[in-house]
This record gives structure tokens, sequence and C-alpha cells, in this order.
């Protein structure tokens, strides 16, 4: 079965120049599309793909269990 995900949060960021330490925040979003595919009447493998603000992308994998 096909999904759509989207999230936000925050993203830090800090780098080293020599002696000089930088840090930022900022916000984050994401949105993407996956697939879930029963492997027995509750056991489920999925995979999804998600991009993000200033283009940061993700792909993810995944076994779950449905309860009920």
């Amino acid at each position: 079965a096909a999904f759509l995900v989207a999230g936000g949060g925050a993203m830090r960021h800090r780098n080293g120049f020599g002696t000089t330490t930088f840090a930022s925040w900022e916000g984050a979003i994401t949105g993407g599309a996956g697939v879930r595919v029963f492997l027995t009447d509750h056991i489920y493998a999925l995979g999804e793909f998600r991009a993000g603000w200033e283009l940061h992308y993700r792909v993810n994998g995944g076994v779950g269990v449905r309860l009920r």
C-alpha cells in the first residue's frame, strides 16, 4: 500500500574554523512517499523517500508489526 509522509522540526549545524566555532539552528520540513508490503497478516516491510527544505533527502527502510 502506498502512503504519503510529512514532518517538521529543527536542524542544528555546527562547523569549526581554526579556533572559531560557528553554530546555527533552522526550521526543517520534509515530505515524501513510500510503500508498505505485508509479508504475513501482521508483519510488513516498508520503504520511503523524503525530500526537505534546502534539498536534504533521506531514504528509509523498515519492518513493522500490525497489532490488530
